[in-house]
């Protein structure tokens, strides 16, 4: 480098904070940057500045004060995707749509800036309501009345979304069910530049990938995923580069050392070099290969000591061996970022201070600092000695903490969408809608949800049987009772209802196994099992998705179609009840054979099964 500029910093061993340290070095850097830019730009000239960590932990006051000091800066891989506002608010709009009773994601969705509620209608809604879903809640007309006018046009809003959303969970896939539900309520528009734009898209790549079956593996699975990437770059600090020749405060890069090796920039800044690393802990084994003369190797191996026991000479050896490494992959990484300054380099770092010595104290061992410390010691002396640096004490007083409540106005519309365009619909693209609406369409939310438990345990009993040859009994279906409620109030039962509810998924399933017909359903000696089979084709000339309940090759060659109904008669007539059901089927099914055709030339039959009432409708498939 040209020029090496040292800013020594001093901590107050007794009253001294390390955060204010690293808010006073965050200063000082943004100070030092100002003073660059102001320097080149009246020169006309347009410099590179890179500020180059150890860690990423170390940046969290810089980047603060950038934001503040409103410099545009470019983050290499810094900032992790689930710190990002939009993110926050998708991750928890994801988990509202899976899980109705998550009262945490409701309330987070309802903040969000496309709603943002504030907190004393959140309260009305559902302050006082800690056992109803929050979903519930606003449905309630009479607690929506006791919002603010202001509230109660934008939870209409919102709700008139969820409620298409909320009919069709698990009826499509779940990256486009988000994806719809995020652009309808207007998620682009509360995005703060084109860069969360693209982070946005790359939580909804994550959650496609997360994603089976329109639902989830684990919820917990998708959060690691997503917490394991980093943001985009400033995309518009990009594109301004390009335009502007990287002029007017839009030529920051942020990186860690490592990612700088093999670039150069004309201004290096490295802060934190007095912030030590990772306290190393004791391994479990220590290794090392060593050759001998004749080429050959020896593998010295040693365990961490036992308790009470004396430490083991080999493992000490060892661990000597291990720290002279880092001490000197310390001085590869200060190498490293201090050649990539072509013009000037600013070395930041912070020491302690002993005010009842006077004296300055030496930087601790595992720091760059101590690297350099032979060097620049004599410039920390003459800085304190001389009065030109402060040393920075403890202010015993809060930080400041902006509070920016971001939100659309009341009155926000959605743009319209652009024209059509004159297109001409071919044959066979109409997509038409699933048939599980049909089932359902007459029932209340509670009977719909118990029928969404009762397909799912039949085909985990299903696939237990064909797969463990394990069978469910009236004891085991009895010990899960707790596990139907559970599910229940995952779909969004109340409490209220709850109990009634797992008692009906109870009774059909024991029913089910109780039942010659349903024990031949569940059989594992069929051939070609599949369980909730998705399939998609055209029918009459339209794109058709669906989903059938289960379909097998039975001993004699035949593909049954099965699809299972909750529903309930409470008459006399029962059999004139399951012959009103199977007209009201038929073509729903007739629909599934034309489709299974086309996957083989068994004859095929189709069959309605009633667990609730142990009932059972067949017939064969006619082309």
């Amino acid at each position: 480098a040209g020029q090496v500029v040292i800013h020594p910093l001093f901590q107050d061993d007794l009253n001294g904070s390390a955060y204010d340290t690293h808010q006073e070095e965050a200063n000082q850097i943004v100070h030092t940057i100002k003073q660059v830019q102001e320097e080149t730009h009246d020169k006309d000239l347009h410099k590179s500045i890179a500020i180059l960590v150890r860690s990423r932990p170390q940046l969290e006051a810089i980047i603060g004060h950038l934001k503040h000091a409103e410099i545009r800066f470019q983050a290499v891989d810094i900032e992790r995707l689930s710190h990002r506002a939009a993110i926050q608010d998708c991750l928890a709009l994801t988990r509202a749509l899976l899980h109705p009773a998550d009262r945490v994601a409701w309330l987070s969705i309802l903040r969000a800036p496309w709603c943002g509620l504030t907190l004393a209608d959140l309260d009305v809604l559902a302050g006082k309501q800690q056992r109803i879903p929050v979903w519930s809640c606003m449905n309630d007309e009479l607690r929506m009345k006791k919002l603010s006018k202001d509230g109660q046009q934008r939870l209409l809003q919102l709700r008139e979304v969820l409620n298409k959303a909320m009919a069709n969970r698990r009826r499509k896939s779940l990256r486009r069910m988000v994806e719809m539900v995020w652009m309808e309520i207007g998620g682009p528009a509360t995005l703060e530049d084109e860069s969360d734009l693209e982070n946005v898209q790359t939580y909804f790549d994550v959650l496609q990938q997360e994603e089976e079956s329109s639902d989830l593996k684990t919820l917990t699975k998708l959060e690691k995923a997503v917490e394991g990437l980093y943001a985009a770059a400033d995309v518009q600090s990009l594109a301004d580069s390009k335009i502007n020749g990287a002029s007017d405060g839009m030529n920051v890069q942020i990186m860690t050392i490592h990612k700088a090796k093999g670039l150069e920039f004309d201004i290096v800044i490295l802060p934190g070099l007095g912030r030590g690393g990772k306290a190393e802990e004791k391994r479990l084994l220590l290794w090392q290969e060593q050759q001998r003369d004749d080429g050959s190797n020896d593998l010295l191996l040693a365990p961490i000591k036992e308790t009470g026991v004396e430490d083991d000479k080999l493992y000490r050896y060892l661990e000597m061996l291990e720290k002279a490494k880092l001490k000197n992959e310390q001085g590869r990484l200060l190498y490293v970022a201090a050649t990539r300054a072509r013009e000037q380099l600013h070395l930041f770092g912070a020491t302690r201070v002993s005010k009842e010595k006077n004296e300055i104290s030496p930087p601790k061992k595992n720091t760059l600092l101590a690297k350099l410390w032979p060097v620049v010691e004599t410039n920390y002396q003459w800085v304190y000695t001389s009065g030109h640096g402060d040393v920075v004490k403890d202010t015993n007083e809060p930080a400041e903490v902006e509070n920016h409540f971001r939100r659309h106005m009341g009155t926000w519309k959605r743009p319209r969408p652009p024209r059509n365009v004159n297109w001409q619909q071919s044959d066979a693209t109409t997509t038409e809608a699933s048939d599980n609406d049909i089932e359902f369409e007459w029932a209340t939310e509670t009977i719909r949800h118990v029928g969404i438990v009762v397909h799912r345990c039949i085909q985990l009993m299903a696939e237990d049987q064909s797969k463990n040859n394990q069978a469910w009994d009236r004891a085991q279906i009895h010990h899960k009772r707790a596990w139907f409620r559970q599910a229940l109030t995952r779909e969004g039962v109340g409490e209220e209802e709850s109990h009634w509810a797992s008692q009906q998924v109870e009774e059909a399933l024991s029913n089910m196994i109780k039942d010659e017909r349903g024990q031949w359903l569940l059989s594992a000696e069929h051939q070609q099992q599949h369980n909730e089979y998705a399939l998609s084709g055209v029918y009459q000339e339209k794109v058709i998705s669906i989903k059938i309940d289960r379909t097998f090759v039975d001993k004699d060659g035949t593909r049954w179609i099965i699809d299972y109904k909750t529903s309930r008669h409470e008459g006399e007539d029962v059999d004139a009840f399951l012959n009103q059901q199977q007209e009201r089927y038929k073509e729903q099914l007739e629909k599934y054979g034309a489709l299974m055709k086309d996957y083989g030339d068994q004859p095929i039959k189709l069959g309605l099964y009633f667990p609730l009432l142990q009932g059972w409708r067949e017939w064969e498939y006619q082309e």
